[in-house]
């Protein structure tokens, strides 16, 4: 009896282990360069060692803090601020942290070649994680300059075996596990601790890497220099069953007769979609759902493989139909 209660005892440990797999220095007390210009934490990364063009024009905006959140265990938190840049102009650079790497191509905000990545190439900017958490959470404290409702950005990707960016490209969509994507407002100079679920809606279902991104505002050179925000023990969250994405019973999506039909189950949204991708993760359709016996699409498109999602409601479907 003793070796059963033992043994199941070593059990519950591994698959323990297993589920709560986390990412890596979570709590930011290990860093690399105090005291100098690129100094960071252990597995994140911030601005100064950005690739990209105009890498040269940011700054440090990221440091060891001892303002940590109360209860913790550690001694230290992350402290990312935002700053205005001379071009000639002023621009603000939002405080950026992230498990990837950041690439700063152009001073245009919204343009996309300013994007985060992961590099499985190189491991200062990538995280391996098998795993499906239900979500992450982490302990916040921003204090935005205005108070005009600005608010921070946490942006989290679980995808499979590929150079990810965020935001995502046409090439990125396809290699998707899940996403949780949460701003947040002033926290009015206290810790507070916010979770967001992850959303399963892939189109893609192995899960292999994850970067998460936290950032002082969740829109691109909208902030104010010195807005602040400090984090801490970043977690991740496991269910007793693993989050996976819904497959909607009985029903059927494939290709005849130069068409996509789908025959469902279930009872239609008003704002059912089904999106295809080909190979290569192009969007070449958008396609409203009408009913949910027999939905009819002619489309032209050149023999493969694709890749479709639905979305109806808030359920989501996933899988791979061929053309002949």
């Amino acid at each position: 009896m003793k070796k059963f209660i033992l043994f199941a005892f070593i059990t519950f440990l591994s698959i323990s282990f297993i589920k709560a797999q986390q990412i890596n220095n979570s709590g930011f007390e290990d860093w690399q360069n105090l005291g100098a210009a690129t100094e960071k934490p252990v597995s994140w990364n911030g601005f100064k060692n950005a690739s990209g063009n105009y890498a040269y024009f940011v700054g440090q905006q990221i440091k060891r803090s001892s303002v940590h959140r109360p209860g913790s265990s550690g001694q230290y938190s992350i402290l990312t601020w935002a700053k205005e840049i001379n071009i000639g102009f002023i621009i603000v650079a939002n405080g950026s942290f992230s498990t990837g790497q950041f690439n700063v191509g152009s001073m245009t905000p919204a343009d996309p070649s300013n994007y985060t990545v992961t590099h499985m190439a190189n491991p200062d900017f990538y995280q391996v994680l098998n795993a499906n958490p239900d979500s992450i959470a982490f302990w916040v404290k921003f204090k935005p300059i205005s108070a005009s409702g600005d608010s921070a950005r946490c942006s989290t990707i679980i995808h499979d075996a590929y150079d990810f960016k965020d935001p995502e490209d046409a090439n990125s969509t396809p290699h998707k596990v899940a996403e949780a994507i949460i701003n947040f407002p002033s926290t009015g100079g206290s810790w507070i601790r916010i979770a967001k679920a992850f959303d399963y809606c892939g189109p893609a279902s192995d899960p292999q890497y994850i970067m998460a991104t936290f950032a002082t505002n969740k829109t691109p050179a909208v902030g104010h220099g010195g807005d602040s925000l400090y984090i801490d023990d970043v977690e991740l969250i496991y269910n007793d069953v693993a989050v996976k994405p819904v497959s909607f019973e009985n029903s059927l999506v494939y290709f005849f007769n130069n068409s996509i039909i789908t025959k469902m189950q279930e009872n239609i949204n008003s704002n059912a979609l089904m999106q295809v991708f080909n190979i290569n993760g192009q969007l070449v359709g958008n396609y409203s759902l009408q009913n949910k016996t027999n939905n009819t699409f002619s489309v032209n498109i050149p023999s493969g493989v694709y890749i479709y999602r639905i979305i109806n409601g808030e359920k989501c479907m996933t899988g791979k139909f061929v053309k002949p």
